[in-house]
């Protein structure tokens, strides 16, 4: 498996303060997403403008995600068993991913009319089918 960026490993352990990339995973992945933001939090303690980019994220600020990003990509290639560390942790969580593998089937017949909503944090996806075929 590739490893993963800094930019992709900040957006994993800081998911839960930014809407807009809200997922779903299980139980065992919100645990291991806390124990990744605690690492992360830990480690750039000592870097105020780091410490000043979390505080923004938490508060729900996405843009300074990127700058938290150049921080911990910093922090990681000063120390690869930091590195290491945080890259297992961010695959752990990637494999906790709730995957949505719904479907849309619906078959009508004479006339009817089929309606399928999907509906979640990011999608919406409506299908609306008319079907016209006589009974001979």
């Amino acid at each position: 498996m590739k490893l993963l960026t800094a930019n992709e490993i900040a957006k994993l352990a800081f998911t839960k303060f930014l809407e807009k990339t809200v997922e779903k995973f299980t139980e065992k992945g919100l645990t291991i997403i806390d124990e990744l933001r605690h690492k992360i939090c830990n480690k750039l303690q000592a870097n105020l403008k780091a410490k000043e980019a979390i505080n923004a994220i938490e508060q729900g600020d996405e843009s300074q995600l990127y700058r938290l990003a150049e921080y911990l990509k910093d922090a990681m290639d000063n120390n690869d068993s930091f590195a290491a560390e945080v890259q297992n942790l961010a695959k752990s969580i990637k494999a906790e991913k709730l995957q949505k593998n719904s479907n849309f089937r619906q078959i009508n017949y004479d006339k009817s009319t089929g309606i399928q909503n999907n509906i979640d944090a990011k999608n919406v996806s409506i299908e609306y089918k008319n079907i016209y075929k006589s009974s001979s």
